[in-house]
Protein backbone atom coordinates (compact mmCIF):
# COMPACT_ATOMS: atom_id res chain seq x y z
CA UNK A 1 0.00 0.00 0.00
CA UNK A 2 1.24 3.49 -0.67
CA UNK A 3 1.63 5.65 2.08
CA UNK A 4 0.84 9.14 2.12
CA UNK A 5 1.16 12.11 5.19
CA UNK A 6 -1.81 13.94 6.16
CA UNK A 7 -1.11 17.07 8.19
CA UNK A 8 -4.04 18.74 10.69
CA UNK A 9 -2.83 21.42 12.29
CA UNK A 10 -4.47 24.58 14.35
CA UNK A 11 -3.75 27.42 16.57
CA UNK A 12 -3.87 26.52 20.14
CA UNK A 13 -6.13 28.47 22.27
CA UNK A 14 -7.53 30.75 19.30
CA UNK A 15 -11.11 30.51 20.86
CA UNK A 16 -9.81 32.67 23.57
CA UNK A 17 -8.72 35.60 21.51
CA UNK A 18 -10.88 38.34 21.38
CA UNK A 19 -13.06 38.36 18.42
CA UNK A 20 -10.66 41.41 16.74
CA UNK A 21 -7.78 39.28 17.51
CA UNK A 22 -8.76 36.11 16.10
CA UNK A 23 -10.46 37.90 12.76
CA UNK A 24 -6.46 39.23 12.11
CA UNK A 25 -4.62 36.28 12.65
CA UNK A 26 -7.41 34.28 10.48
CA UNK A 27 -6.49 36.68 8.00
CA UNK A 28 -2.56 36.56 8.35
CA UNK A 29 -2.98 32.36 8.24
CA UNK A 30 -4.97 32.68 4.82
CA UNK A 31 -1.71 34.75 3.69
CA UNK A 32 0.60 32.18 5.03
CA UNK A 33 -0.98 29.59 3.80
CA UNK A 34 -0.80 30.77 0.37
CA UNK A 35 2.67 31.23 0.22
CA UNK A 36 3.40 27.73 1.68
CA UNK A 37 1.33 26.25 -1.08
CA UNK A 38 3.08 27.79 -3.27
CA UNK A 39 6.52 26.43 -1.37
CA UNK A 40 5.35 23.45 -1.56
CA UNK A 41 3.51 22.48 -4.53
CA UNK A 42 5.77 19.88 -5.60
CA UNK A 43 4.96 17.88 -2.35
CA UNK A 44 1.70 18.62 -1.88
CA UNK A 45 -1.42 16.40 -3.06
CA UNK A 46 -3.89 18.27 -1.69
CA UNK A 47 -3.19 21.73 -0.91
CA UNK A 48 -3.23 23.51 2.72
CA UNK A 49 -7.07 24.13 3.66
CA UNK A 50 -9.19 25.82 6.02
CA UNK A 51 -11.36 22.93 7.76
CA UNK A 52 -13.04 24.26 10.62
CA UNK A 53 -12.33 27.20 12.77
CA UNK A 54 -8.79 27.96 13.04
CA UNK A 55 -7.91 24.10 11.55
CA UNK A 56 -6.31 23.38 8.69
CA UNK A 57 -5.30 20.21 6.59
CA UNK A 58 -3.43 18.88 3.87
CA UNK A 59 -2.32 15.91 2.52
CA UNK A 60 1.49 15.46 1.31
CA UNK A 61 3.39 12.73 -0.32
CA UNK A 62 6.00 12.35 2.03
CA UNK A 63 6.16 13.07 5.60
CA UNK A 64 9.45 15.35 5.61
CA UNK A 65 8.00 17.95 3.78
CA UNK A 66 4.41 18.17 5.63
CA UNK A 67 7.08 18.72 8.48
CA UNK A 68 8.83 20.83 7.20
CA UNK A 69 5.90 23.33 5.88
CA UNK A 70 4.45 23.41 9.41
CA UNK A 71 8.26 24.51 10.61
CA UNK A 72 7.72 27.01 7.92
CA UNK A 73 4.50 27.77 9.39
CA UNK A 74 5.78 28.22 13.14
CA UNK A 75 8.59 30.74 11.76
CA UNK A 76 6.16 32.71 9.81
CA UNK A 77 3.68 33.33 12.95
CA UNK A 78 6.25 33.70 15.65
CA UNK A 79 4.62 34.51 19.10
CA UNK A 80 1.35 32.83 17.81
CA UNK A 81 1.51 28.79 18.88
CA UNK A 82 0.91 25.99 16.29
CA UNK A 83 -0.33 22.46 17.32
CA UNK A 84 -0.19 19.83 14.52
CA UNK A 85 -0.53 16.13 14.46
CA UNK A 86 0.91 13.93 11.31
CA UNK A 87 -0.56 10.95 10.43
CA UNK A 88 1.43 9.06 7.60
CA UNK A 89 -0.68 5.77 6.12
CA UNK A 90 -3.07 5.42 3.57
CA UNK A 91 -5.43 7.34 0.94
CA UNK A 92 -8.61 4.67 1.05
CA UNK A 93 -10.91 7.47 0.75
CA UNK A 94 -10.50 10.03 -2.34
CA UNK A 95 -13.28 12.70 -4.04
CA UNK A 96 -12.40 13.60 -6.89
CA UNK A 97 -11.48 17.33 -7.76
CA UNK A 98 -12.73 17.77 -3.77
CA UNK A 99 -9.91 19.57 -0.98
CA UNK A 100 -7.78 18.11 1.37
CA UNK A 101 -11.51 18.32 3.98
CA UNK A 102 -13.05 15.36 1.74
CA UNK A 103 -10.54 13.02 1.81
CA UNK A 104 -9.99 10.37 4.49
CA UNK A 105 -8.40 7.31 5.82
CA UNK A 106 -5.49 5.83 7.22
CA UNK A 107 -3.19 8.90 7.28
CA UNK A 108 -5.73 11.16 8.12
CA UNK A 109 -7.08 9.40 11.13
CA UNK A 110 -3.62 8.87 12.77
CA UNK A 111 -3.14 12.97 11.88
CA UNK A 112 -6.29 12.94 14.06
CA UNK A 113 -4.98 10.85 17.03
CA UNK A 114 -1.61 12.71 16.48
CA UNK A 115 -2.89 16.36 17.35
CA UNK A 116 -5.46 14.97 20.12
CA UNK A 117 -2.20 13.57 21.57
CA UNK A 118 -0.09 16.53 21.10
CA UNK A 119 -2.91 18.74 23.02
CA UNK A 120 -2.91 15.97 25.73
CA UNK A 121 1.05 15.84 26.24
CA UNK A 122 1.30 19.66 25.57
CA UNK A 123 3.56 19.23 22.78
CA UNK A 124 3.86 21.41 19.47
CA UNK A 125 4.16 18.35 16.57
CA UNK A 126 3.00 14.67 16.75
CA UNK A 127 3.97 12.10 14.33
CA UNK A 128 2.04 8.70 14.00
CA UNK A 129 3.19 5.95 11.55
CA UNK A 130 2.73 3.03 13.22
CA UNK A 131 6.46 2.50 13.52
CA UNK A 132 6.75 3.03 17.09
CA UNK A 133 9.83 2.81 17.73
CA UNK A 134 10.69 5.72 14.95
CA UNK A 135 8.12 7.68 15.89
CA UNK A 136 9.00 8.18 19.33
CA UNK A 137 12.43 9.30 18.52
CA UNK A 138 11.20 11.31 15.93
CA UNK A 139 9.00 12.95 18.52
CA UNK A 140 11.24 13.33 20.68
CA UNK A 141 13.75 15.04 18.58
CA UNK A 142 10.97 17.18 16.91
CA UNK A 143 9.86 18.34 20.92
CA UNK A 144 13.11 19.19 21.68
CA UNK A 145 13.64 21.57 18.22
CA UNK A 146 9.89 23.22 18.67
CA UNK A 147 10.98 24.03 22.30
CA UNK A 148 13.62 26.03 21.08
CA UNK A 149 11.61 27.73 18.29
CA UNK A 150 8.85 28.60 21.09
CA UNK A 151 11.65 30.32 23.67
CA UNK A 152 12.01 32.83 20.79
CA UNK A 153 8.50 33.91 21.42
CA UNK A 154 8.90 37.57 22.73
CA UNK A 155 12.02 38.37 20.72
CA UNK A 156 11.58 39.56 17.66
CA UNK A 157 14.92 39.91 17.06
CA UNK A 158 15.41 36.05 17.08
CA UNK A 159 12.37 35.69 15.11
CA UNK A 160 13.55 37.75 12.51
CA UNK A 161 16.86 36.08 12.43
CA UNK A 162 15.72 32.61 12.77
CA UNK A 163 13.01 33.82 9.28
CA UNK A 164 16.09 35.05 7.65
CA UNK A 165 18.57 32.25 7.91
CA UNK A 166 15.48 30.30 6.71
CA UNK A 167 15.06 31.82 3.74
CA UNK A 168 18.90 31.93 2.40
CA UNK A 169 19.26 28.51 3.46
CA UNK A 170 16.25 27.14 3.76
CA UNK A 171 15.83 23.17 5.42
CA UNK A 172 15.11 20.97 2.33
CA UNK A 173 13.45 17.26 1.51
CA UNK A 174 13.12 16.23 -2.33
CA UNK A 175 13.89 19.81 -3.59
CA UNK A 176 11.05 21.52 -1.37
CA UNK A 177 10.99 24.29 -0.38
CA UNK A 178 13.16 25.63 -2.84
CA UNK A 179 12.66 29.46 -2.51
CA UNK A 180 15.33 30.16 -4.48
CA UNK A 181 18.08 29.27 -2.62
CA UNK A 182 21.46 28.42 -3.76
CA UNK A 183 22.68 27.39 -0.23
CA UNK A 184 19.85 24.83 0.74
CA UNK A 185 21.00 22.63 3.24
CA UNK A 186 19.39 19.01 1.78
CA UNK A 187 17.79 16.57 4.02
CA UNK A 188 19.15 13.66 4.81
CA UNK A 189 22.47 14.97 5.51
CA UNK A 190 25.41 12.96 6.47
CA UNK A 191 26.95 13.60 10.03
CA UNK A 192 30.53 15.17 10.71
CA UNK A 193 31.78 13.16 12.59
CA UNK A 194 29.85 12.48 16.16
CA UNK A 195 27.46 15.05 15.52
CA UNK A 196 24.73 16.41 12.50
CA UNK A 197 25.97 19.45 11.83
CA UNK A 198 24.51 21.05 8.16
CA UNK A 199 22.46 22.83 10.12
CA UNK A 200 25.20 25.39 10.12
CA UNK A 201 27.12 26.35 6.99
CA UNK A 202 29.97 28.29 6.60
CA UNK A 203 29.29 32.31 6.24
CA UNK A 204 26.03 31.98 7.92
CA UNK A 205 26.46 34.81 10.39
CA UNK A 206 27.93 36.75 7.72
CA UNK A 207 24.58 36.28 5.11
CA UNK A 208 22.24 37.28 8.05
CA UNK A 209 23.99 39.84 9.12
CA UNK A 210 23.59 41.32 5.06
CA UNK A 211 19.84 40.64 5.37
CA UNK A 212 19.34 42.12 8.77
CA UNK A 213 21.82 45.20 8.05
CA UNK A 214 23.97 44.16 11.52
CA UNK A 215 27.37 43.71 12.22
CA UNK A 216 28.73 40.31 11.49
CA UNK A 217 28.95 39.95 15.70
CA UNK A 218 25.79 40.94 15.76
CA UNK A 219 24.30 38.27 13.94
CA UNK A 220 26.71 35.85 15.35
CA UNK A 221 25.42 36.65 18.60
CA UNK A 222 21.65 36.74 17.80
CA UNK A 223 22.01 33.07 15.92
CA UNK A 224 23.02 31.93 19.09
CA UNK A 225 21.17 33.26 21.90
CA UNK A 226 17.94 32.31 19.18
CA UNK A 227 19.30 28.72 19.05
CA UNK A 228 18.92 28.35 15.66
CA UNK A 229 21.72 26.31 14.48
CA UNK A 230 20.68 23.19 17.47
CA UNK A 231 17.27 23.73 16.38
CA UNK A 232 17.82 22.77 12.99
CA UNK A 233 20.71 20.11 13.22
CA UNK A 234 17.66 18.48 15.69
CA UNK A 235 15.25 19.17 12.88
CA UNK A 236 17.68 17.41 10.36
CA UNK A 237 18.08 14.40 12.97
CA UNK A 238 14.23 14.01 12.56
CA UNK A 239 13.99 13.83 9.25
CA UNK A 240 16.85 12.01 8.64
CA UNK A 241 15.41 9.01 10.53
CA UNK A 242 12.08 9.37 8.53
CA UNK A 243 13.75 9.24 5.65
CA UNK A 244 15.67 6.39 6.48
CA UNK A 245 12.54 4.59 7.73
CA UNK A 246 10.83 4.92 4.15
CA UNK A 247 14.05 3.29 2.31
CA UNK A 248 14.18 0.21 4.92
CA UNK A 249 10.56 -0.85 3.66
Amino acid sequence: MEHYTAMIADVADSRKLAPEAREALQLRLVREIDELNRQFADALIKPIAFSAGDEIQSLFRKPEAAILCCRQLILLLGDTPIRAGFGVGGWEVRVADAGTTAQDGTAYHRAREAIEAAEQYGESVLIRSGDNPTDAAVNALLGAALRICAGRRGSRVQQEAARALERACPLQADGVPACGAAAAVPIPNEADGFFIRSGIARGMPIRLAALLKVSPQSARGTLKAAGVYEERNLTIAALGLLHDRRERT
